[in-house]
């Protein structure tokens, strides 16, 4: 598989342990924020368009706010189905978003499910595929890295342990290409070993705005944490909000 492909590999079983740490109780505050911040109700048509093992849903679903998630990866859809069995879930490549134009009020794009393709234009492809399923004033909500910090502030090498597993993560930043990627290796209590990468591209505020833009998205709203903090060059994420 091509390492540009990365992405069909690495959100499968393993990745619900690597990233152990992005917990249920992270996910509540980050809900509680969206759900302010885009005032969402029981009757809103909301789509998250990379819902993973469902972390989110779940706090959605508590608060009567029935998102629809959808993800490529068919292991963590099954996880979300688990912990949320009343979710409505979907197994599609956001890029092409197997939805009918107009079918939502609002798109969600939480914990950094953004970025994944190689080109621009891939990645594009998925802001204009948003645009056209939300309705007239419909809402796109991003939550980002904040790319110059994650860059400068990159930890190169660092292991831990989980569950007697062994994971050894390197980091570097592609300048050629503008990709933060990382290589895992996890070693498990038998001595088998599993490889893993990730690559996102790391745009900037500025590159992000420029994408919106491309797409006919008006930008409303950006926030530097789910706290709801004003964004500013040492925010801990980029969240950016913007409309039809």
């Amino acid at each position: 598989m091509k390492q540009q492909d990365w992405y069909r590999r690495s959100f499968g079983k393993e990745y619900l342990k690597i990233y152990a740490h992005r917990n249920l109780e992270l996910a509540e505050e980050e809900v509680d924020f969206v759900v302010k911040t885009l005032n969402l109700d029981s009757s809103a048509a909301v789509l998250d368009f990379a819902c993973g093992a469902g972390r989110h849903l779940y706090h959605f679903y508590r608060r009567n706010v029935k998102v629809i998630g959808a993800d490529l990866s068919e292991e963590l859809l099954v996880a979300a189905r688990t912990l949320v069995p009343e979710a409505r879930l979907v197994r599609h490549d956001m890029r092409y978003l197997p939805f009918a134009s107009e079918s939502f009020e609002a798109v969600l794009s939480l914990f950094t499910s953004f970025g994944y393709f190689e080109s621009d234009n891939e990645n594009l492809e998925v802001l204009k595929g948003a645009y056209r399923v939300l309705k007239n004033g419909g809402r796109i909500l991003i939550d980002f890295m904040n790319a110059p910090l994650a860059v400068n502030s990159l930890v190169k090498s660092s292991s831990r342990k989980i569950d007697g597993a062994e994971i050894i993560e390197k980091r570097s930043y592609n300048r050629q290409t503008g990709r933060i990627e990382k290589e895992m290796e996890l070693y498990r209590e038998d001595g088998t070993l599993e490889r893993y990468f990730e690559s996102v591209r790391a745009y900037t505020p500025a590159e992000l705005r420029e994408l919106l833009s491309m797409s006919r998205f008006k930008i409303t709203g950006e926030f530097g944490d789910f706290r709801g903090s004003s964004y500013c060059n040492d925010s801990e994420r980029y969240i950016v909000m913007a409309s039809t």
